[in-house]
């Protein structure tokens, strides 16, 4: 169900007055100030609520909207396009030899596309593509599966170089770019790769958060066009630290007068347990179907606070443009042989 523009307006507008509470309450507390050129006092209890209204605004709107608004498209019982006439599945990959080479192309092939095109870097890995794909085309005797090359190592130039091989043939109305690689891949499966390659993953997707966010946020037509995302999206994600904002608003907590007053201690407990559910809210539809693995709820935990680390180191290093995990000079210097 489409949200009416008659509530998506002021949703996207009250989630800016979240930030702006932030700015002009929590922020100059934190720097000290305790009046306003206004003479209205500045107290710890108004930086913890106008904090809290930032980070949890958007939080109760994904969540309300998902409850009562989100429904699942269905595959018609007669659909326009098929994926055995309109689908044109294009791979760049620069690990052919990898396991996870043949477990995507499997998984892809599993799905009946009209046609999949790998495109990967060099003769020799070309050939390399060759040999992982011979079982894959005995698995799936009528899968339309060709391989080209580059001569660079570039991402974007294979899918783009995958795309002219689709359009030279005219056929496959839709193309759907799958990125492959030993550690992440995003078409059937998700493989992220084990210590410490997927560190590295996340640490690049960071970066480009980091880059390509603000980009978004200096655009007037994604502001005219999507003013919710603004906020809940581009600028959620650059701002989001776990390790930050809990310790904020455990501070701030410790500043109000309930605390002062020695009776705060079970504020304090809901706050953290508010702060620790509000983490595992994605998690529920998972751990309802597979109970047995909420033993790995404090690893996932962990995991949320280290991440704002991977994520400080991202912000500081937001100019590496390097692919993870790749050695890119080795694989363009077997491309020249």
């Amino acid at each position: 169900m489409a949200l009416s523009p008659y509530l998506y307006w002021p949703l996207a507008i009250s989630g800016w007055l979240s930030v702006l509470a932030a700015v002009t309450v929590t922020l100059p507390y934190l720097l000290g100030v305790r009046n306003l050129t206004n003479g209205w006092p500045l107290t710890a209890e108004k930086a913890l609520a106008a904090f809290s209204f930032f980070r949890y605004w958007r939080f109760w709107v994904h969540g309300l909207s998902y409850c009562y608004l989100y429904k699942p498209s269905l595959i018609p019982d007669s659909p326009s396009y098929t994926a055995d006439k309109d689908i044109t599945v294009i791979v760049p990959t620069v690990e052919p030899g990898n396991s996870t080479f043949g477990r995507c192309l499997d998984s892809i092939c599993a799905n009946g596309p009209f046609r999949i095109v790998v495109i990967t870097v060099g003769a020799a890995m070309h050939q390399m593509a060759e040999e992982a794909l011979a079982p894959i085309r005995r698995a799936h005797p009528s899968a339309n599966i060709e391989v080209h090359h580059i001569k660079a190592a570039n991402k974007r130039l294979q899918i783009y170089s995958g795309y002219r091989v689709k359009f030279q043939s005219d056929v496959g109305t839709e193309t759907v770019a799958a990125s492959l690689s030993a550690s992440d891949c995003v078409v059937g499966i998700a493989n992220l790769g084990e210590y410490p390659r997927f560190l590295q993953q996340c640490i690049r997707w960071e970066r480009t958060s980091f880059r390509s966010n603000p980009r978004s946020l200096l655009s007037a037509r994604a502001w005219r066009r999507h003013p919710w995302s603004m906020y809940g999206v581009q600028l959620a994600t650059i701002t989001n630290f776990a390790v930050l904002g809990d310790g904020l608003q455990i501070y701030l907590y410790l500043q109000t007068a309930w605390w002062a007053d020695g009776q705060g201690q079970w504020g304090l407990v809901c706050l953290v347990a508010w702060m620790l559910l509000t983490k595992l809210v994605k998690l529920i539809p998972w751990l309802w179907r597979y109970p047995a693995d909420i033993v790995f709820l404090p690893a996932y935990l962990g995991f949320a606070y280290y991440h704002s680390w991977i994520k400080l180191h991202a912000l500081l290093t937001f100019w590496n443009l390097e692919w993870a995990g790749r050695d890119l000079e080795k694989i363009n210097d077997m491309a020249l042989k």
